[in-house]
């Protein structure tokens, strides 16, 4: 079964306490490609336990948690509350890669894209949306930004010169 990714939206969360002034939220929801009934749980369980969705191996740990995925940190949350279900991702405040924070929650489409979870259009074109979007641009210069002033801040040197 392959899903469709539909209703995807990007938002920055302001905070204050946070290094970059906030983080970016997806929330996204998936349909059935085939039936075209909603499968925004099935989606969450693949991205959730890395595998695609088995109704006989359902976790109860689906509701909310941290997601860990190639070093990087983003909060995961399913949430059904208003009837509607629905994916977000958002990244932790407070999280630093190499000066920046690095957007590798855009690209798990793209990775079960592999796993046969997504199909290799909506997945093209989610991603085509997510990299002609002005937050994710202002992210990324704000990422380039952090990391140029990481590279260029004085190194203490350890031993004889």
């Amino acid at each position: 079964m392959s899903l469709l990714l539909t209703n995807y939206n990007l938002d920055f969360v302001e905070d204050n306490n946070d290094s970059l002034g906030g983080q970016l939220q997806l929330k996204l929801h998936a349909k059935d490609e085939q039936h075209h009934t909603d499968a925004t749980r099935d989606l969450a369980h693949a991205m959730y336990v890395h595998r695609p969705y088995d109704p006989q191996d359902e976790t109860e740990s689906l509701q909310s948690g941290l997601w860990y995925k190639h070093g990087r940190f983003c909060e995961f949350l399913f949430d059904e509350s208003n009837g509607e279900p629905s994916i977000i991702l958002r990244e932790r405040a407070g999280v630093a890669i190499k000066g920046g924070r690095d957007l590798d929650r855009i690209d798990i489409p793209y990775k079960l894209q592999f796993e046969g979870v997504v199909t290799p259009t909506t997945c093209s074109e989610f991603m085509q949306a997510m990299r002609d979007s002005e937050l994710v641009k202002a992210r990324r210069d704000a990422n380039n930004a952090a990391a140029l002033a990481s590279m260029n801040a004085p190194r203490k040197y350890m031993g004889t010169v």
